[in-house]
């Protein structure tokens, strides 16, 4: 992968995230909320599986779909994943302090309160979130498995989907074992981006989400 500035850069500006937008303002925003999480994370897991048998690109138009295309979507995919949930949070938070100063209604019916004709609940939202959390681990997952051998410490042999996978899910909890390291600057960033797109999603967006249901 020779070309992390561009993923990079295209990866956090996020054209999927700039999509997302796009189809919800054009079609019932809860509908492609809904339709586009299954798409994402169905995508996540059948891309985790095609690693399992992939082979070296033979055509400079496969190499570059294969190591830069697929990496700026799925890069993007995680920081939309970011964005949505922290947007989300913030208007939920935003909402409730509007809700205390009116006579709006109680609680218990602002739930239901969300544009488009199918309302999104609270329990919905953290089913939604949870899949996106999986989506997480399984987009990094393939991030770091297309990394060379040299961007890792003292590897003999390339990283298996099933080592990147672990690597991946011990790196969002935070566990960080410390026997998988990279070494290079790009997968480093991935693992400090990961840690922080994970503990966004659990840590902000399930505790305004928990909040607003127990209430």
């Amino acid at each position: 992968m020779d070309n992390e500035i561009l993923i990079l850069c295209l990866g956090v500006a996020s054209p999927t995230f700039l999509l997302a937008k796009f189809l919800k303002a054009k079609f019932d925003k809860n509908m492609v909320i809904r339709k586009l999480n299954w798409l994402y994370f169905l995508s996540s897991i059948a891309c985790a599986i095609w690693m399992c048998f992939v082979v070296e690109p033979s055509s400079p138009m496969m190499t570059f779909a294969m190591y830069v295309v697929l990496p700026v979507i799925l890069l993007s995919r995680c920081s939309e994943i970011l964005y949505a949930f922290l947007i989300d949070a913030y208007d939920k938070i935003s909402a409730s302090d509007k809700l205390s100063d009116s006579a709006l209604p109680s609680a218990k019916a602002w739930w239901h309160l969300e544009i488009g004709d199918e309302p999104i609940q609270m329990h919905h939202r953290m089913v939604l979130a949870l899949r996106s959390y999986i989506e997480l681990i399984l987009n990094f997952s393939v991030l770091y498995f297309l990394l060379p051998i040299e961007q890792w410490k003292e590897l003999k042999d390339p990283l298996t989907v099933i080592d990147t996978l672990y690597f991946s899910g011990v790196t969002i909890t935070t566990l960080g074992y410390g026997d998988i390291t990279p070494t290079g600057w790009f997968p480093k960033f991935l693992s400090v981006y990961e840690v922080f797109c994970g503990f966004t999603l659990l840590v902000v967006c399930f505790a305004v989400y928990l909040s607003k249901k127990s209430n």
